[in-house]
């Protein structure tokens, strides 16, 4: 009988360390998991600089790449979701993140430090720290390459100091703090295999273009080479679909902007109430169908799917989705299509809106759609059952989450003591343990710097009315973007302890996706006999336990 050879192929490797309180301990699985070689099909890291300043790159798939994260969340699982560090190192400073294979830190967030610690970040098992400042001057904004707006300090982000400038690493990383003290973080990360080609971080990064371009959020981008803008006016009837747009492909949406009548930004704690039109928001959906799709990969009212969130229209300022002072709203996440694209609005309110203004400014594409996934929404909306966590998105398939968009109101604000959790491809840990929902969108201590708007994140209404608090928020994940293989599930507690704050939640999720999962080559094993299986260390999660 031949030699019978296995070909291992993962959804993802599990990478157990991501979470330890103590140092990271590698099992032989993820030792082979991450060895393998990538397959030659596999598209090239997109990280670094790239990422912050090309929307264009985020509907590329790439089943080597993983997410990370560390925090300081509480490891007994309630909520002192501080000052909890990896371990102590032997010269006494807090070890943050410590990662061994190639990858790149995208997002660094801290509050309640004292801005003098040093943060060091030693890469590639060098001795010496690449980067040594103290928080003070990484979020000043005014150190090169720690520049605003790709940094805020607590002013600007209410309440929260965080760091979107890219640190890659082509080996291994460790960030220490010279004493965490009662702090909390939140460093996000993406890793690859052992020989995946990165360039590390060096002090001499220039950001200035990334610099500009953030700047500039809000404004439209110069679209790609060939573009063509189709627009129009449409009268959206009550109860009715109005079509909006159809287009043949293979193509790539760069932008679609909608202007509804008479609804302009308010003010960030103005309630819903104050404006006569603000409610369209939430009576108009837009839908979009992909390729010839019975159902619409993109089916959610325009609050939400704008980024303003379900509490009125809010001026907001993101790079990939926002209202400007004019009420325009706009869509920049790349859409990309085969065949065709339908774009439908839909009124579920009682009355006909006239004169909604729409334009959609599309491209030529010659990429392959192997490795390119839908631009895809899940909306939810309802009063998430005490004890169980608020589910954002939940999809099989293989994609990357690169969104969310939260409006929750409550008798006060500890529905915001709630931490965030990703798991992905059937793994039990969590790839992210958060520390507090505003942390996730970049504030902290409840946002309480008041509404802000940045070109990633915001926190666009604080609206206080006798017995209830409303509060709405955004966060664009792009080079944090969190890819799975196989599944997703995406979940936000409503607060501290057992989900017990009662809470109304309109939410929603930005991704891309492709409904067939991928998978990973990891290993090639020759299952003949005791020495290839010794050599491989071949492990059955779902096996029985051998007879003792």
């Amino acid at each position: 009988m031949g030699t019978l050879v296995a070909r291992v192929l993962l959804a993802v490797p599990v990478l157990l360390a991501a979470h330890s309180s103590a140092a990271p301990v590698k099992s032989s699985a993820v030792t082979h998991a991450v060895t393998a070689a990538m397959p030659p099909s596999v598209p090239a890291p997109q990280e670094g600089l790239s990422a912050l300043t090309s929307l264009s790159v985020l509907p590329r798939l790439n089943t080597t790449e993983r997410a990370g994260h560390f925090s300081s969340y509480d490891r007994t699982g309630g909520n002192a979701d501080y000052g909890h560090p990896l371990y102590r190192d032997a010269e006494g400073n807090d070890v943050l993140a410590e990662v061994d294979r190639p990858g790149a830190i995208s997002r660094m967030w801290f509050t309640g430090l004292d801005l003098n610690h040093v943060l060091r970040v030693y890469f590639n098992g060098e001795p010496t720290p690449r980067l040594q400042r103290t928080l003070g001057e990484i979020f000043a904004g005014t150190h090169s390459p720690f520049l605003a707006p790709l940094v805020a300090d607590d002013a600007a982000s209410s309440g929260g100091f965080v760091s979107y400038v890219p640190l890659e690493f082509a080996h291994s990383v460790r960030v220490t703090i010279d004493g965490l003290g009662s702090g909390y973080y939140n460093i996000d990360y993406h890793w690859y295999d052992p020989g995946t080609p990165l360039t590390t971080w060096t002090p001499a990064l220039d950001v200035t273009a990334a610099q500009a371009q953030w700047a500039s959020a809000g404004t439209p981008p110069v679209p790609p080479p060939g573009s063509m803008t189709r627009s129009g006016t449409v009268t959206a009837a009550a109860g009715g679909v109005s079509y909006l747009a159809e287009l043949d492909g293979p193509a790539v949406i760069s932008r679609l902007t909608l202007a509804l009548p008479a609804v302009w930004p308010l003010a960030g704690g103005t309630p819903l109430t104050a404006s006569r039109t603000a409610h369209l928001l939430n009576d108009l959906r837009l839908r979009i169908f992909w390729d010839g799709a019975a159902t619409p990969s993109v089916d959610a009212p325009l609050g939400p799917l704008f980024s303003v969130g379900a509490d009125g229209p809010r001026l907001v300022q993101g790079l990939a989705a926002g209202m400007t002072a004019d009420g325009t709203l706009y869509l920049n996440f790349p859409m990309p299509f085969a065949g065709h694209a339908s774009l439908q609005l839909l009124n579920t309110g009682d009355r006909a809106v006239p004169s909604v203004g729409w334009s959609v400014t599309s491209a030529p594409t010659g990429d392959s759609f192997a490795d390119l996934g839908y631009f895809s929404t899940q909306y939810r909306s309802d009063d998430p059952p005490l004890g169980q966590d608020i589910v954002v998105l939940d999809t099989d398939g293989a994609g990357k989450l690169v969104g969310v968009v939260d409006s929750t109101s409550g008798a006060n604000l500890s529905f915001l003591e709630g931490d965030e959790r990703a798991l992905t491809d059937d793994i039990r840990t969590p790839v992210v343990s958060g520390t507090g929902t505003e942390d996730f969108f970049n504030g902290g201590w409840y946002f309480n710097h008041g509404p802000y708007s940045g070109p990633v994140s915001g926190n666009t209404a604080q609206i206080y009315q006798p017995g209830t608090v409303a509060v709405a928020a955004y966060r664009h994940l792009l080079d944090d973007a969190i890819p799975f293989n196989r599944h997703l599930r995406f979940t936000i507690e409503h607060g501290g302890v057992n989900n017990e704050a009662a809470a109304r939640v309109d939410r929603l999720a930005y991704y891309y996706r492709q409904a067939e999962p991928r998978t990973l080559l990891s290993d090639v094993l020759a299952a003949s006999g005791p020495t290839s299986e010794r050599a491989h260390a071949p492990i059955n999660n779902r096996a029985s336990p051998p007879a003792m």
